[in-house]
């Protein structure tokens, strides 16, 4: 690798341009090492780290006077202390982001649920499925759903190490009983918690102010496909936005399936 660069191939290398090389040059961020019998920048390969590092803390939107005062600073341990504060930042940006991409991924759910709502309600097949069940939670609401993890590992106590929870809430119906639960991704034995058989599931997208009215058609048509009937149901909770969200209803296609031996 050469030794030294003009500005051109040290903008080529970092992923910047001159412009902003020079920028950097007239505000004192970073004077290039030297220049040449011309007058041109001449830059090093220290120079070229540099930049990088200046690239970088920008991309996690710091000021170039938060860079500046981070690479100004005397002692290799106050930068260090600097490069720390950045990736804690850093961290804290990629948590953001992955909460957004979480939530328009909710979003497109939904409007793909509404370009589907001409099949009213068709028949899933699921692998098995864990679920744990609240000790007094029945319906959900907006400040449940915004820390409803925090409840279940409150709930399990010291076990709650051996459990990982799923993105996933809702509300199981046994008879005539509603009680919140959360799905498990890991999980022991606990005696909240549920299994749900692997099987063919009849199920249905619905507003949750529509709830009982979708869990009513697909209980008569559950029993008219099992010639039983079923009480058991379960209420996913789909996030549309801040402040609402939709069910996905679904109903077991077991026979003699009850609340008796769920």
């Amino acid at each position: 690798m050469k030794k030294v660069f003009s500005i051109g191939e040290a903008a080529k290398i970092a992923g910047t341009t001159t412009e902003t090389l020079r920028h950097y040059d007239r505000i004192g961020l970073l004077k290039p090492a030297k220049e040449d019998e011309s007058g041109y920048r001449i830059y090093t390969q220290e120079d070229i780290v540099r930049i990088n590092t200046i690239t970088a803390l920008r991309r996690m939107r710091m000021s170039l006077n938060e860079i500046g005062e981070i690479l100004s600073k005397q002692s290799i341990a106050e930068v260090l202390d600097g490069f720390e504060r950045a990736l804690l930042r850093a961290d804290n940006e990629i948590e953001s982001l992955n909460e957004a991409k979480k939530r328009i991924m909710r979003a497109k759910n939904y409007y793909k649920d509404i370009l589907n709502a001409g099949c009213i309600e068709k028949i899933e097949y699921f692998d098995e499925r864990k679920i744990l069940l609240s000790d007094f939670l029945t319906t959900p609401t907006i400040d449940n759903l915004n820390n409803y993890h925090r409840h279940f590992r409150s709930q399990l106590g010291g076990k709650a190490s051996l459990f990982e929870f799923a993105d996933v809430a809702g509300i199981l119906r046994r008879g005539d009983a509603d009680v919140m639960f959360v799905e498990c991704k890991k999980w022991t034995d606990d005696k909240n918690l549920v299994t749900l058989p692997q099987g063919g599931y009849l199920h249905i997208i619905t507003a949750k102010e529509k709830r009982e009215e979708g869990l009513r058609l697909l209980r008569e048509e559950a029993k008219e496909k099992n010639g039983s009937e079923c009480d058991i149901s379960l209420s996913f909770v789909k996030i549309t936005g801040i402040l609402d969200w939709n069910y996905d209803l679904q109903v077991p296609l077991f026979n003699n399936y009850n609340s008796k031996n769920f």
